[in-house]
Parts: structure tokens; sequence; C-alpha cells
């Protein structure tokens, strides 16, 4: 049997040298599905568990609530509502920043910091600079996005237009949080980080710019695990009722959270679909490439009969041409997939700036990728040996080994039945004319 192997898989060596553009063809093919298959499953899973680790290392909202103008002390009773884990009532709104070298003045998103400048709740990360000082009202913090596209350093002088007054603030720090990953202009489809911001400042100094001493108008808050978001959410909108409450909502409706679920559900459905797309075409490759190979070596298959090889011996030749195909096409595309996926990262982490973020497919994704390679290469009879074997019965009854090869024989068969129906009215209309009387004209009978 060593033997027998030995002198196949030189012939197989040399039938792939000889292949060596179909292998090319088909590997090239199978490659692009597995490349795609890699980038976007590897992605998807790296950057659901950085987003997940984002979120919770710094106690991502699950649960925020706006309102017209509610007293502090509203706070402590929110609070105290049954599955709220942790509350952060605050002053937030929009106001304009006069940057030097603009003409047009840009607009930010104000949000104030609690007196201790380290909210419990949507915990801020700092890139650079330090926190604000409680002593030193007018110094806020920037995030990383809008810092980057204005060319805004530590230490800059903004003046900054408030509920229609203006005021000069100082960037002391430069941060980031979970909650604007994606900081989206109100009403704007896109980031625009050059022309919308995050500026973080003093609760007292915003609280008295929006008119709300003593008051908050957000609320943003982490639940209990198990909690019952209805049952909260019906509870704190019934005490925010009174005060110009506007309905909580959960994570499905904050921006960036919304953004980052549509990502990935984009990523998914990429993997779901254009990777099998190129699978099933290098399928139908392969299964050509194998027919037409067996077809022409179909006398060399009866030689190697005659010499002793059995059945399974010449399936197994004929198979690793599949898996060599398969292999090839798999490890060019895990390569691939791998290099996609560290440039797609790096595009990632440029956009959200989540810590952490990288591209890093798990073992998962790789064995996965040779199933899939080894799943479109191997089936039980490639290339139809057993029906291309000499002596092998042909017609309906042959082995087609996939739906390609059936639909193959299908139109062989019917290429047959109707060369057979086509000389049975040839002889017909023949004994039809001759046993005709002589005056009808023969040429008016010709029904073939």
């Amino acid at each position: 049997m060593s033997w027998q192997l030995k002198k196949l898989d030189r012939k197989l060596l040399r039938d792939l040298m000889r292949m060596k553009m179909q292998l090319a063809a088909v590997g090239g093919v199978l490659a692009c599905g597995i490349v795609l298959w890699v980038m976007a499953n590897g992605m998807y899973d790296s950057l659901q568990q950085a987003r997940d680790t984002y979120y919770e290392d710094q106690h991502m909202a699950e649960m925020a609530a706006g309102v017209v103008r509610a007293p502090l002390a509203l706070a402590t009773r929110l609070a105290a509502v049954p599955g709220v884990r942790e509350l952060e009532a605050r002053v937030a709104g929009v106001g304009l920043l006069d940057l030097a070298g603009r003409d047009e003045p840009v607009s930010a998103l104000m949000v104030s910091l609690p007196p201790d400048r380290a909210p419990r709740v949507n915990r801020i990360v700092m890139r650079a600079g330090r926190l604000p000082d409680p002593t030193r009202p007018g110094e806020v913090l920037v995030n990383e996005a809008f810092a980057e596209a204005n060319g805004i350093a530590v230490g800059t002088s903004l003046g900054a237009i408030i509920y229609g007054k203006r005021r000069e603030v100082r960037v002391v720090g430069i941060a980031s949080s979970p909650e604007f990953v994606f900081a989206v202009a109100p009403g704007a489809m896109l980031p625009e980080p050059e022309r919308f911001g995050i500026v973080w400042m003093d609760r007292e100094s915003l609280a008295r710019a929006f008119d709300r001493d003593g008051a908050f108008n957000e609320v943003v808050m982490r639940l209990d695990p198990g909690a019952n978001f209805q049952a909260v959410a019906a509870r704190v909108d019934r005490l925010l009722a009174r005060h110009g409450g506007r309905g909580a909502y959960g994570r499905d409706r904050m921006l960036s959270a919304q953004f980052m679920a549509d990502e990935l559900t984009s990523l998914r459905t990429m993997a779901s679909i254009l990777p099998p797309f190129f699978l099933v075409v290098a399928a139908f490759l392969l299964n050509v490439s194998l027919s037409r190979l067996v077809a022409t070596e179909r006398s060399n298959i009866g030689l190697l009969k005659s010499f002793g090889y059995g059945n399974g011996a010449i399936a197994m030749h004929y198979a690793k041409f599949a898996l060599v195909f398969g292999f090839i096409g798999a490890i060019v595309g895990m390569a691939g997939g791998w290099l996609v996926g560290n440039y797609v990262g790096g595009i990632y982490a440029t956009v959200y700036r989540i810590p952490g973020l990288h591209f890093d497919a798990g073992p998962g994704v790789y064995l996965s990728s040779l199933a899939i390679a080894a799943g479109r290469a191997g089936r039980r009879d490639p290339g139809g040996v057993a029906r291309h074997a000499p002596g092998a019965r042909r017609g309906a009854g042959a082995a087609c080994p996939t739906a390609f090869g059936r639909l193959g024989a299908a139109a062989e068969r019917l290429a047959s039945n109707s060369t057979a129906r086509r000389a049975w009215w040839r002889g017909a209309s023949c004994a039809f004319r001759a046993a005709l009387p002589p005056p009808w004209p023969a040429s008016r009978w010709r029904w073939d």
C-alpha cells in the first residue's frame, strides 16, 4: 500500500503542476471567501468584546431620562427606586464654542461634572492633562476626537457661548467616555468632530449658565443585574412627570450605543452574506476542474485498476486534489484575513477610540475557516470517479457528487433523449413518405 500511495502521490504532484492555473483560480476565489469570513467574524468578536469591557469598566449607563427642571432633592428618591444601582443627576445642554482660526462657531454638548469631578455613571477616561480643579470654575475637558479635529491642546483657552452668555474657559484635559464613543450632534446622521464636540465642566457654573441652580435636567442610571427595565422606567417616569419628564429610555435609544449596535449588525450581516457567495463559486469551479480531470483520465483510471489499485485508493488520490485546493485557499485566506483584519481594526480603533480595541480573531474563527474549506473540498466521490471509471454504468443511476454534477448529468440525459427522439421522427417520416401515393409532393412531409 505504501508503494501504491507513493506512486499516486508522485502523479498527484505532476498533475498539480500541470493544473497550476486552475489551482490558482479555485484557491484564489476560496481565499477571498475565507478572508471575508476571518475579517468579519474576527472584527465582530473584537469590537463586541472591547465595547462590553469598556462599558463595564467605565459604568456605561443602562437607562437615561430627560426632564425640563427637577430639584436635586429628587435625585435621592430616584436612587431609592428598586432596581437602580447607581445614578448621576446632571445638567446638560448645547452651547457654542469660538475657536481661533474658525470663521463660524462650532457647537458642543455641555455636560456637568459632580463636585468631586468623578462621575459614578459614564465615567471619564483621561487621555491627556488632568481633571478640572474644583476651586477653579473655568476649567473644562473636551473629548478626544473633537480636540484632534480642531487642534485643541491642553492649556488652550476657548470662548464659550452658553445660554446666550459668553464666558472664557480653559482646557485642562482631553478625555473620552463610553457615552460618547460616537459624538453626534442633535439632528445629525453621522459624527462631525470638527463641528461638534463634548465639553465637561463644573456643575455649579453650568447650572447657573443654563438657569438650573439647585436642579438638574438629565439623569443617567445603572441598573441591578436582573432588574426589570420596564418596571424601573415606569417608576422613574412617575417621579419625573410633574417636572416635565420626557420619558426614560435604554441603550437602544442612546445615539452612541445605537451606532455601535448597528456596526456590529453590519459585520454580522457581512459575515453571513459575502463569504458564502465566494465559497459557492469556489465549489462550482472545483467541481468543474475535477470533473474534467477525471473525464480526461478515464483511460488512466482503467490502467490503475488493471495494476491492482482499488476503488478506495483511486478515490483518495482524486480527493487529495480537492483537499490541496481547499488547504491552499484556507491558508492564503486566513493569512489575508489576519492582514485585512488588522488594517480594519486600526480604522475602527481610530474612529471609535475604545481602549484595547484591536483585531483579535480567536482560534474558533480560524478553525471554522479550515472546516469550511474542507467542507467545500471534501466529498464522497470527487469529480465523479465512479461515474467516469471504465465499466461504470452511465445514465440516470450514475453517481453525481454534487448539485452541479447532478445538473450536468440531467442536461446530458436531456440531450441524449432529444437525439433519440429526433432519430425516431426521421425514421417515421421516411416510412410515411414511402407509403404515400406519387401525386403527393414528398417535400411537404418533412417533419424532422
